[in-house]
């Protein structure tokens, strides 16, 4: 097997074709210190979500004036309460840039804290939806998709499984919109 690499621009990371990249990064996290979402980062947080929101609307505006329909997907997670240990493992991300008091160590933050943060960002989408509500089509993936296992290749990106299964929610979804335009015009 010949093995692929991708050398980095600045920030980026190696990538293999074999995934041992991800088998090292999986073992960083599940070594490192995780915490939740520091207090003092919050601030922070809920200027980003201004700027997705404001960003998020221009958009959809954008897409209504050119009279097409926008579809706003939330994003779901690989996470719920007692999710097995098997899929917690499958993690890498969640490294920030933060220096806990006791340690030197990388710092990751807890798969509650990245899934409580994610969650905030698809409420923003779900807000939208309802305040323009007659013109954007919301499939709420993060709902539909949450507590399922098996469909995540880590804690967010979906194995072949879970890219069948979003397609055909996906599908269904769009198509029972038009259908529903449809009968609306009869």
């Amino acid at each position: 097997m010949k093995i692929h690499l991708r050398k980095p621009s600045k920030g980026a990371f190696w990538q293999d074709s074999d995934g041992k990249m991800y088998i090292e990064k999986r073992r960083n996290r599940f070594l490192a210190q995780k915490i939740d979402l520091p207090q003092e980062l919050y601030p922070m947080l809920d200027a980003r979500l201004e700027y997705y929101q404001k960003y998020l609307r221009k958009t959809i505006d954008e897409i209504i004036i050119n009279k097409c329909i926008p579809v706003l997907v939330t994003h779901p997670i690989n996470y719920f309460e007692g999710m097995p240990e098997t899929e917690k493992r499958l993690w890498w991300i969640g490294n920030i840039d933060y220096h806990s008091k006791n340690s030197d160590n990388p710092v990751y933050l807890t798969e509650k804290s990245i899934a409580d943060l994610l969650e905030r960002f698809n409420q923003v989408s779900r807000d939208l939806a309802v305040e323009y509500s007659n013109d954007v089509i919301l499939i709420d993936l993060a709902k539909i998709l949450k507590g399922k296992t098996g469909l995540y290749y880590d804690s967010w990106h979906f194995n072949i499984e879970g890219a069948k299964e979003v397609g055909e929610i996906i599908a269904d979804a769009l198509i029972h919109h038009i259908v529903n335009v449809m009968s609306d015009k009869r």
